[in-house]
């Protein structure tokens, strides 16, 4: 619901908060340990000194405990670098002085379909290549909220944030996705068993070891108490630090309705996630730390089976304003003719809208055109090919609306063939005339 999502937002924040620090005492000072960086990600420092830098491109930045700088260009296969995508978090190998094998995770894929993705490599020799050992199941089509930070538990398995990759946040309560988790797995890349949603070896569910994540980007554990802390970003500010225990939803509480009979549409049931509702009252019980006295703050957003709180048919629904940015539907009442060529249909909504734009055509020579039935003409090899554009650009002319097209017809050939025509008829007539004549002079004879 949206109103359980932005209860969380708001209180999330405030629930995080302590009592102000004390002040830092001592001397402290800034020391640099890398430059010339193109996207860093994430930092490790080496053990026999120096430090390992994680660029997004695909290169690993080394700086060596003298000041000397190495680059590391790495294979990946379809190593997806985009938006928030590319090269991410590193993790040193327990036997790295040894072996110099390092643990990362990154994105593959392309904008269609990316995935984050946990692999390990070697960095020897020239360009090593990545083997991939792990993958998130679920795809996604855009590049952000990739999440991608890892950390290596005492247990040997490993943790790696997951992000919900912004339009795909629903899917960070729904168990048969990757996105928006904090996922755990063995460095095979294999669910180990006693994860806390567990059913067969293969289900998206198998990995999760919290869900209801947005982009979580900060995962640490102590390492005397074995406590695990995670911080994530916020929508707009809201940014959360929480302490991460397998099996938790860090997102929304869910709430179901009752769609049918005499309680349809109040609340059925509760499930807690990081809100804590009572599933049996409905009350949410906060305390707000203000830097002071903590602050209770109830809500009660309704008993199951009741009407007293919050329901999905509260009362009639009225718009409370209305924003006009179109307007009515109209029929077309005439059609007329620009210049240019341009075709309008004038409506009786008093819109008046482009539809068409007539083009013109255009020879090098037109008087050697050839004129053809349905009084057109046709290009001949003298006048040149046919050039198309529209009217008033380049040297074409206008378009004259409701004008008659001038004919294309021989006048002194069509002049003489009437003066043939004339006196052909004139001749027949006087023939005609003549036996008439002939045949009355014959009947007066006979008479």
């Amino acid at each position: 619901m949206p109103l359980l999502a932005g209860i969380v937002s708001l209180f999330g924040a405030f629930s995080a908060q302590a009592d102000d620090p004390p002040p830092l005492t001592g001397n402290f000072h800034q020391t640099q340990i890398a430059g010339y960086l193109a996207s860093p990600w994430a930092a490790a420092e080496n053990p026999l000194g120096g430090w390992l830098i994680t660029e997004r491109g695909g290169t690993i930045i080394e700086y060596t405990n003298s000041g000397q700088r190495l680059e590391i260009p790495l294979q990946i296969d379809q190593l997806y670098v985009a938006g928030q995508g590319g090269l991410l978090d590193i993790v040193l190998a327990d036997d790295f002085t040894e072996t110099r094998r390092v643990y990362l995770s990154f994105a593959v894929g392309d904008d269609n379909e990316n995935h984050l993705a946990f692999g390990t490599v070697r960095l020897v020799g020239n360009k090593p290549e990545v083997k991939t050992l792990f993958k998130v199941k679920t795809p996604k089509d855009t590049p952000v909220h990739f999440g991608g930070r890892l950390l290596k538990l005492a247990d040997g398995t490993w943790l790696m944030t997951s992000g919900d990759g912004f339009d795909y946040r629903e899917q960070a309560q729904q168990k048969s996705s990757m996105l928006g988790k904090v996922l755990r797995f063995n460095e095979d890349g294999s669910a180990p068993l006693d994860n806390p949603f567990y059913t067969t070896p293969d289900a998206p569910q198998s990995y999760l070891f919290t869900l209801g994540h947005r982009n979580p980007q900060g995962l640490v554990e102590d390492p005397v108490s074995g406590t695990i802390w995670l911080n994530e970003h916020g929508p707009d500010g809201g940014d959360e630090i929480n302490l991460l225990e397998a099996g938790n939803n860090y997102g929304d509480a869910t709430v179901n309705f009752t769609d049918s009979g005499v309680n349809a549409g109040s609340p059925e049931s509760y499930t807690p996630g990081t809100l804590p509702i009572d599933p049996a009252t409905g009350v949410v019980t906060l305390q707000i730390n203000n830097g002071g006295t903590p602050q209770p703050l109830e809500i009660d957003f309704g008993a199951p089976g009741t009407f007293e709180g919050m329901t999905q048919f509260s009362g009639d629904y009225t718009p409370p304003a209305f924003a006009d940015d179109g307007t009515e539907t109209g029929s077309l009442e005439r059609a007329e003719m620009s210049d240019s060529g341009i075709l309008y249909g004038v409506f009786d909504n008093g819109q008046r809208r482009a539809l068409f734009q007539v083009p013109l055509a255009n020879v090098a020579n037109p008087d050697q055109m050839r004129s053809v039935d349905g009084n057109a003409y046709v290009a001949t090899r003298d006048s040149g090919a046919v050039s198309i554009g529209n009217p008033m650009l380049n040297g074409l002319g206008s378009i004259n609306s409701g004008a008659l097209e001038g004919s294309n017809v021989d006048i002194a050939q069509e002049l003489t063939d009437l003066i043939q025509t004339q006196r052909a008829y004139s001749s027949s007539a006087k023939i005609i005339t003549t036996s008439d004549e002939m045949l009355s002079e014959t009947l007066s004879i006979k008479r």
